[in-house]
């Protein structure tokens, strides 16, 4: 169970969400709302609105005046963390999920999107399982509703750890979820160019969907593929891509 729980939060470089609390000019963690600054150790160091002597002086050296520690990992652009202050060694022990090995690839353009989306994590989940769904909801985006068909699944492996499966089409769909929010959809078309011959075109879309309250979910979508690397859509495809 514990390889479960190492769970990406952001995608990095990540631009300062001032939403969420930045980073401050000493490198601490502020909170966005009354600017309490934090360490790498989670104490308190700066209360802006305390004043320098007496009881408040003392606020800021208070053990209440704190935040919890969790264990973090960046990995492939991406900060993962723990969700258990007392987790360390679990932590140091687990490998967080990994992109398939042909975003390392030169021969591949890849892309790496993150939104809130404002719906839940179930749903969001049965989405991105669901390639049925893409020549209808992105007809002209992503797919074409001319050319929806049967895809036949077929279940190839299965456990705790999650799912994965594919069809024997053109274009031929492989479909993996490692749970409880990682989702790969791996999509092969054959096909033939001018001049260029027989060709071997592959899609990647990988999202990882971390339930963030009721009813919203950060969402972290990269994509790769080996062909029209120079139209590769950017942030303005994923707004108009992510609703369905």
């Amino acid at each position: 169970m514990s390889a479960f729980l190492l769970l990406p939060v952001l995608k990095l470089p990540d631009p300062n969400k001032e939403k969420e609390g930045r980073i401050d000019e000493d490198g601490c963690l502020q909170c966005s709302y009354h600017g309490w600054s934090f360490d790498r150790t989670g104490s308190c160091v700066r209360i802006p609105q305390a004043s320098s002597e007496g009881p408040e002086a003392r606020a800021v050296r208070s053990p209440r005046a704190c935040v919890a520690k969790l264990p973090t990992l960046v990995s492939q652009g991406l900060l993962f963390v723990w969700p258990d202050e007392n987790g360390w060694e679990k932590a140091a022990a687990t490998k967080p999920p990994m992109l398939p090995e042909d975003f390392n690839d030169p021969s591949f353009s890849t892309v790496t999107i993150q939104r809130d989306l404002f719906y839940g994590y179930d749903t969001l989940m049965e989405n991105v399982s669901d390639p049925s769904h893409i020549d209808f909801a992105h007809h002209k985006v992503t797919g074409r509703r001319d050319r929806a068909k049967p895809l036949p699944f077929k279940l190839e492996s299965s456990g705790v750890w999650g799912f994965a499966g594919s069809d024997s089409g053109n274009p031929r769909i492989s479909a993996k979820f490692v749970a409880p929010c990682y989702s790969m959809n791996k999509i092969e078309i054959d096909t033939k160019l001018p001049v260029f011959g027989d060709q071997k075109w592959v899609i990647w879309i990988c999202s990882f969907n971390i339930p963030m309250a009721p009813g919203k979910t950060r969402s972290i979508v990269c994509s790769a593929r080996n062909f029209f690397q120079f139209t590769m859509p950017g942030p303005a495809w994923w707004q108009f891509a992510s609703f369905d």
